[in-house]
């Protein structure tokens, strides 16, 4: 599958965050031309990363894979490119940009699941 270009990601970003968009709110959310947008969503429709569902008179458009694969995916690159490799590197970075958005409850939740998973590897 063809990396998508910069603009592309852009669109790819609003349809992973909406779930899913027609192309004129694709064109309000970038704040660029009709044909513009046509092009983008046409573009990564033909390399796999948009499908087009007719809903009545209109196009929606939705990412392809679903957002749980593209975090993935995304999460791999993170670290392949920001972290190097280093997933200790990542989720303290993590941690560090959300320390004041985190609830104790939520602190505690997270500290509950780094157990499991360490648990879980000893087990493998």
């Amino acid at each position: 599958m063809d990396e998508p270009t910069r603009r592309e990601r852009d669109v790819l970003d609003i349809l992973y965050r909406a779930e899913e968009a027609t192309a004129e709110g694709v064109r309000k959310a970038l704040r660029i031309s009709n044909s513009a947008t046509r092009t983008l969503l046409a573009r990564l429709e033909e390399k796999g990363r948009v499908e087009r569902v007719r809903e009545g008179r209109r196009f929606i458009y939705r990412a392809v894979p679903r957002v749980d694969t593209a975090a993935r995916d995304e999460a791999d690159r993170l670290l392949e490119v920001f972290f190097r490799r280093s997933p200790r590197a990542a989720v303290l970075t993590m941690m560090d940009a959300a320390r004041d958005r985190m609830s104790e409850t939520e602190w505690a939740s997270l500290l509950d699941e780094v157990r499991q998973a360490r648990a879980e590897k000893k087990e493998s």
